[in-house]
């Protein structure tokens, strides 16, 4: 499965004109303009799936740009499946990926973790300056990235950062309908009233349902791991465990 998407995916690039080699994307100019006077430091950005994508279900995180140039389907899956596990000598990106991975994938799958997910990126060009990254790069590109998840077929996608959620924001619904239930579950229903509505306020803040071309999955909207307004250590050690726990018991009921 996972090479056949691998080949889908870069199939989608090239009509697109977008894959990394003999990239000619039909936005480029007014991306270089709303850049200018940085240059636009890497052209097209190629998904990661990984070897075991959608064991045990499907997850597709969603980032920035790649920031380190570009880098092929083939080239990026094989680089993040040699990522450590333990987390040591990564980037806080991707250190806060991983976390993330860890709260969402049930511990027996820890072991070869990166192999278990799917990445994509909000906009396909890396910008010169990561602090400043301009709005219209992604929204020039979320109809690629869009494309993307509609071939990847995730049980649950994860944003990263605001602009990356320019793909999935005409196509979200709530789940405050549901969150009640979803937080019952969670907590088995032996909860004082105060920590149950807590999480529903979770809920309600980063979890919701996005429509992918017909298919509905779970979209987690989480702050982008390398935030430098103190937002993300917050999330990931508060917020984070409980949304894992939950999606976990909404999409593998016999963990």
């Amino acid at each position: 499965m996972s090479e056949d998407l691998k080949a889908r995916l870069h199939q989608y690039y090239e009509q697109q004109k977008i894959a990394v080699r003999g990239f000619q994307c039909p936005n480029s100019l007014k991306c270089e303009e709303a850049a200018a006077p940085e240059p636009l430091t890497g052209r097209g950005s190629e998904a990661h799936v990984g070897s075991c994508y959608r064991d045990p279900f499907g997850i597709v995180v969603v980032s920035l740009d790649r920031g380190e140039g570009a880098e092929d389907v083939w080239s990026r899956s094989a680089n993040i499946e040699h990522l450590p596990t333990d987390g040591s000598g990564l980037n806080a990106h991707m250190r806060g990926t991983l976390a993330t991975l860890r709260a969402l994938l049930p511990p027996r799958y820890h072991a070869d973790i990166w192999s278990r997910f799917a990445m994509t990126n909000g906009a396909k060009c890396c910008y010169g300056n990561m602090d400043t990254v301009p709005e219209a790069l992604f929204w020039a590109c979320s109809e690629f990235a869009l494309q993307e998840l509609i071939l990847l077929k995730p049980q649950v996608v994860v944003t990263q950062g605001k602009n990356a959620r320019e793909p999935l924001k005409l196509h979200e619904s709530s789940l405050s309908r549901c969150a009640r239930f979803m937080a019952e579950r969670y907590l088995s229903g032996h909860a004082p009233p105060g920590l149950q509505s807590a999480v529903e306020w979770m809920i309600d803040k980063h979890l919701g349902e996005v429509d992918l071309d017909g298919t509905k999955c779970l979209w987690l909207r989480t702050p982008h791991p390398s935030d430098r307004a103190g937002r993300w250590h917050p999330f990931c050690y508060v917020f984070l465990p409980v949304l894992g726990g939950i999606i976990q018991a909404k999409l593998s009921p016999t963990r």
